[in-house]
């Protein structure tokens, strides 16, 4: 009997903050997603933690270190101008799985690269993978990637 009061007040406690962990990764991955779409380079890159991995579809296809997310950037401006690429916006939908276990977090979104390719409009449905690593209280991304459809 004690055993079951145990288990169901650690449900009743664990849920919630389980909960909350969640909520926050999403709104994490979210707020760089709505800093790339706005530009605001400076502000996606508070997302990530000090040493972080890309994995993109483009060539090096690999950046990884402190710099990773400003490399992985002068990157994609070369293969996008290349490609005759504009207005990219992403949308990430309600993510199809997310797994929070202490300081570490993982989550996959179903999403849509939109841009325009010589002046052409383009969706690319793909999905995005997000890992997140707690510092300071805060989720940061420590890697990412992005698998075409």
């Amino acid at each position: 009997m004690l055993r079951a009061l145990v288990a169901a007040a650690l449900i009743l406690f664990a849920g919630p903050a389980f909960a909350s962990d969640a909520t926050d990764v999403v709104a994490a991955a979210n707020a760089y997603n709505d800093a790339m779409n706005k530009n605001d380079m400076a502000g996606a890159a508070k997302s990530y933690a000090l040493s972080a991995t890309i994995i993109d579809e483009f060539a090096p296809h690999v950046w990884t270190g402190a710099n990773a997310f400003q490399q992985w950037g002068a990157d994609y401006g070369t293969f996008a101008k290349a490609q005759k690429m504009s207005d990219p916006w992403v949308t990430l939908a309600k993510p199809r799985h997310v797994n929070v276990e202490g300081d570490r977090a993982y989550v996959v979104f179903p999403a849509t690269f939109k841009f325009k390719k010589a002046g052409k409009p383009v969706a690319e449905p793909a999905l995005m993978t997000v890992a997140l690593v707690k510092l300071d209280g805060q989720w940061k991304i420590a890697a990412w990637s992005w698998a075409t459809k």
